[in-house]
Order: C-alpha cells, then structure tokens, then sequence
C-alpha cells in the first residue's frame, strides 16, 4: 500500500503526435459503437473530447506540452488531472525519458523521503529505487499529485532544490543535479492555499508558470457521450451500444465524482448486463432515476423553492456525502447544514 503512494517511472510507449482535434482512428471505439460522435471528437491522446471548452483546453495543452515550464493542473476530483499530465509528457520534448509520479498528500517523513531518497541514518531506501522521486525523474517529467497537501517543510525543501536543480533534501548536501520539469495537480486553486497561508508563495510562483483549470463533467455535458465510449472501450466492451434512453439519463445526472464515477457506474452497469446482451439500457444505470435540477421546468417556482430542490437534488447526487454536496454547490460545509435545517432536509 505504502508503494503505491510512492513515485514509480515506467517508460510508455509515447503516443503519435498529432493534431489535438483529429478525429479518433478507425479502430478505436469510434469505429463501433461511438460512430455518430466521432465527427466531433478530439483528443488529446487518450483523453477526449466534445465539448468546445475542452478542445480548447486541449489546444492549450497541446502547445504547453512543447515548452519546458512547470504546468499546475486544478480541478475536482476525478476530471483527469492525472491523465492529461502524462499525455503532455508523452507529447512533450521529454516523451522517451522517465514520467514519475509523486503522491504528495503522505506524512513528512514519508515525502521527505519519497522525493529525496533516503536521508543520513534514515531508513532503507523504500520501491527499491535508488534516490526519491527528483532523481528518478531526471531528464523526464515529475508529476505532483495534490501538491497542495505537501507539508510546508518538504515545500521548502522542493522549493530549494528546484532553485538549485539538486536533488538534496533539507538535511544539507550538495545534492545529484537534476534536469526534471514538474507538472502538478491540486484540487483547489493554489492562490487560495497561498492566501491561507497553507502553501508556500515562493514555491506557488515556481509551480504555476502555466495554472490550469479542469472543468467539472457538468460543466462540459458534450463530453459525456464520447467519454462513456471511450471508458467503455478501456473496460474491454467495444462491443457494448448505450441505448438513447440511458445516455439521457447519463447526461441528466451531475456526476459530483466525475469521469472517476462515471467509470465506475459504467463497470457496474456493464456487470448487470447478461449473456449475450451488447446493448446498455437505462435500467441498468443507478443514475436513470436521478434528474437534473437543471432540466427541471421551474417557471413559476420561488428561488427558495429552486434552492431546496437544488441542494435535495445535489445530496442524492453526492450519496448523501455532505461536504461533497457542498463543493458541488459552491458554498461552505457550514452554510450547507444551515441551509438543511433551514429547508428540513
């Protein structure tokens, strides 16, 4: 368990570089059942996309992948922060060297550990890998997962050796020089970390050269049908059709985890199918049942009658998950439970 929150490199095979807004190839899931989205879809390799906002974030990132500066990727949970940081490695100058991932949101000594390797009289070096995770990203790209959750100390430490590209932790030394870019990701905008004195300025500065926002699935609704057969071909069922009904249904629902639970419902709707069937319809969906407060006809309604349904709708949305219903909303875990007492929710 422990491993997996450490960085590990694995050299991929990069991706073609092509136009970010190509039309998907034949044998991808387009050729099957996504035939009807795929004059209409980018990617950007292996993500993809319908919505106008995403091929421009697409284009956005394709022309950073080209450049050397450090890139901070922010957005909810769940809208691919990790995947679009890999594929602009593996679009990058950098494509054929190490892409090493970091999971920042470990305990200080662990991180200490993990992205300088092991310190004097410290404990044995943990993956089996010599130095953290600045040496083995050496050459290649060093992706920082929730970067916002470093402790401060390793900040200072990160901050230092991306000043003096050495990879020394704040014990001392001289350090193994490195040539590494950094590419992060936090789920909430690092300005706002700055501001309540969570996160460094200095390393702030250092990071976010380029800082880009994700949208939310709900806020890029063109993406769901392209993206559901993209999933669906990942899950090894290219086989598989969606019926009109339960794309509805798909495109109905706020999806507060994003492509992360539109993945899983899918793995489970694709469990209840039986043999032989290829067709997803919408009983098979937990969601179909879910309405959209934005499809609602709501001529008429009071705004508190609106906001009540709004965060009714958000709570069944979010399985009853509070603070997950407050982020969605936009508003404060305190202003929420007001708001519950207030409406009797």
């Amino acid at each position: 368990m422990l491993a997996s929150k450490m960085s590990s490199a694995r050299a991929e095979p990069p991706l073609p570089r092509s136009s970010w807004a190509a039309a998907l190839a034949p044998t991808s899931w387009a050729a099957t059942a996504g035939d009807r989205f795929a004059a209409r879809t980018g990617h950007f390799g292996r993500a993809v996309a319908g919505d106008p906002v995403t091929h421009e974030l697409f284009h956005t990132l394709d022309r950073l992948a080209m450049s050397d500066i450090p890139v901070t990727l922010f957005g909810e949970p769940g809208v691919g922060k990790s995947l679009l940081a890999r594929v602009v490695h593996e679009r990058s100058p950098r494509q054929r060297r190490p892409f090493v991932t970091f999971d920042c949101s470990v305990p200080a000594k662990v991180a200490e550990h993990g992205l300088f390797g092991s310190l004097p009289g410290g404990p044995p070096q943990m993956d089996g890998v010599p130095g953290g995770a600045l040496v083995q990203a050496d050459g290649g790209t060093l992706f920082l997962d929730a970067v916002d959750k470093l402790p401060l100390a390793q900040q200072a430490s990160l901050r230092r050796a991306l000043d003096s590209k050495g990879a020394h932790s704040r014990t001392g030394g001289s350090g193994q020089p490195i040539d590494v870019r950094i590419i992060a990701a936090s789920c909430r905008d690092l300005r706002g970390r700055v501001a309540d004195g969570s996160f460094r300025e200095d390393l702030y500065h250092r990071l976010a050269a380029a800082s880009i926002r994700i949208p939310s699935l709900r806020q890029r609704r063109a993406d769901l049908a392209p993206l559901v057969y993209a999933l669906l071909s990942e899950l090894g069922h290219l086989e598989v059709t969606v019926a009109e009904c339960a794309l509805s249904a798909v495109n109905g629902y706020a999806w507060p985890g994003n492509a992360h639970e539109l993945k899983g419902e899918l793995a489970r709707a694709l469990a209840l199918l039986g043999p032989g069937d290829t067709v997803l319809e919408r009983r098979h969906l937990r969601v179909a049942g879910v309405a959209n407060v934005e499809f609602l006809p709501l001529g008429g309604w009071t705004l508190r009658q609106i906001e009540r349904v709004a965060i009714r709708q958000t709570l069944i949305e979010a399985r009853g998950n509070k603070a997950t219903a407050a982020r969605v909303l936009g508003t404060a875990l305190s202003t929420l439970y007001r708001k519950l007492g207030e409406y009797d929710l």
